[in-house]
């Protein structure tokens, strides 16, 4: 049992933690709103895949649309085309997330290990020491949703990710945690419809 929890103990040190904070404000006219068909513009097509990803495990029912589904990067749109595409596309909310500040990743030894091999055979010992490092990464980035028709602001909110542990610390991870918070809030909000257990009010 003492060997279960250890193991246990030692995951748990290995993936460490992750959380994002979020500060937001919804326009009061906006109270009610409800996304049927939302726009998604995220900063790369990995984050849109990931924001995707979120949202089917968070229960949205909330149809969305990636930008690059409905513009495509080898071509050029004016601002009529742009509009003419949403309208057509029956899209009623535009939901744009940009990173503001990405610290990379930083590395720092923690500890020293020492591990000892023993040779019974000819009573010798050798001993390897290995440097314990603990990695981190901060993320600040802001979301905003607007009214596809008006252009109105009608939810914004600035977020912070903290990740920390003795893995490397990848940006995807930074991103799912980012991308579940943004719909979770939202979906407390009812911006979103949503099912989950994590979408409902407080």
């Amino acid at each position: 049992m003492k060997k279960i929890i250890f193991i246990l103990i030692s995951l748990s040190m290995l993936s460490g933690c992750i959380s994002t904070q979020v500060r937001d404000f919804t326009d009061p006219e906006y109270n009610s709103f409800v996304s049927k068909k939302l726009l998604v513009a995220t900063p790369n097509p990995t984050f849109d895949e990931i924001f995707l990803k979120a949202a089917k495990d968070n229960y949205v029912e909330t149809e969305i649309v990636k930008y690059s589904d409905l513009f495509f990067p080898t071509r050029e749109y004016t601002a009529q085309d742009i509009r003419n595409t949403i309208k057509a596309n029956n899209i009623d909310a535009i939901l744009l997330v940009g990173i503001a500040v990405d610290s990379g990743v930083h590395a720092q030894v923690i500890g020293y290990q020492t591990n000892i091999s023993v040779n019974q055979f000819n009573n010798t010992a050798t001993a390897h020491t290995y440097a314990q490092t603990a990695y981190s990464r901060a993320t600040a980035a802001n979301a905003k949703l607007l009214d596809a028709k008006t252009k109105q602001t009608i939810w914004m909110a600035d977020l912070i990710t903290n990740a920390s542990g003795a893995i490397y610390v990848q940006s995807d991870d930074t991103m799912e945690d980012m991308s579940d918070e943004i719909i979770r809030t939202l979906g407390k909000k009812r911006h979103l419809a949503c099912s989950g257990r994590y979408c409902k009010p407080k």
